[in-house]
C-alpha cells in the first residue's frame, strides 16, 4: 500500500505570517497554484482514495487531485492542525515576545511543544497517527492521498522514521503543497520520499527565521 501525504497550499494566514491552528481560512491565489502544481505532479499516479482534514485549506488542496481522478474527498477533523489555543491568530513575532518560554520550546524541541491554552504536539501525534492507521486499515492495498497540515505532517514523518517525539526537532517543516510518500506492508512503514517540493519551483515556501 502507498500513502501520499500532502501539506495544504499557502493559506491566507500563512501569507500574513499568523499562527492558524483551527482557524478555517482559504487558500491564497498562490495556494491554489500550489495545489494545481501538486495535482499535475501526481497526474501519473493511480489513486484509489483521497482523504483530507475538514479545514478548507486542506480540502481545497486535495480537490484538484480528486477531480483529476474522479474521486470524492473524504474529510475528517482528526487530520486537523494543532489546536493553537492562545496562539491562534497571533503573529510569530508576538508569540516570541509574549510566550517566550513555550514558543522557544516549540521552535527548539517541538516534540515537547504545547501552545498556551492549546493542544500538545504529543496529542496531535496520537490523534493524527490513529487517523492514518484507521485509513490504512480501511483501504488496505490501495493507493491513498492524505492532505493535512504542517504540524501533523511533521509528526507523521517522525513516526514514519520510527523515531520518538524527542527526535522530531530533527525533522524540518515541509513546504506548502509538498508531498511525502510512504509504503505500508505487514504493518511496517517505510518512508520513501520526504517533503518533495521540486514541482513548486520558485513557489516553494520561504519560512521566517522565527518559525
Amino acid at each position: 500500500m502507498k500513502v501520499w501525504v500532502i501539506r495544504h497550499g499557502e493559506s491566507e494566514t500563512n501569507k500574513a505570517g499568523l499562527w492558524t491552528g483551527w482557524m478555517d481560512v482559504a487558500l491564497t491565489e498562490k495556494g491554489k497554484q500550489d495545489a494545481a502544481m501538486a495535482s499535475a505532479y501526481l497526474k501519473d499516479v493511480s489513486f484509489d482514495k483521497i482523504y483530507a482534514s475538514d479545514l478548507q485549506r486542506a480540502y481545497d488542496t486535495a480537490a484538484p487531485i480528486a477531480k483529476a481522478f474522479d474521486l470524492e474527498v473524504k474529510t475528517t477533523d482528526q487530520l486537523r492542525e494543532v489546536f493553537a489555543g492562545d496562539w491562534q491568530g497571533q503573529s510569530f513575532d508576538v508569540l516570541e515576545a509574549r510566550y517566550t518560554q513555550s514558543y522557544w520550546t516549540w521552535r527548539h524541541d517541538i516534540g515537547k511543544g504545547h501552545p498556551d491554552g492549546g493542544e500538545s504536539v504529543a496529542n496531535v501525534s496520537e490523534r493524527v497517527w490513529n487517523a492514518v492507521w484507521d485509513i490504512v486499515r480501511k483501504e488496505q492495498g490501495k493507493t491513498v492521498v492524505i492532505a493535512s497540515h504542517a504540524t501533523p505532517v511533521r509528526t507523521l514523518l517522525c513516526r514514519f522514521e520510527g523515531w520518538d517525539l524527542s527526535k522530531m526537532k530533527e525533522i524540518g517543516w515541509v513546504s506548502n503543497a509538498s508531498i511525502s510518500v510512504v509504503h505500508v506492508k505487514d504493518d511496517q512503514w517505510m518512508l520513501v520520499q520526504r517533503g518533495i517540493d521540486s514541482h513548486l519551483a520558485d513557489l516553494k515556501t520561504r519560512f521566517p527565521a522565527n518559525v
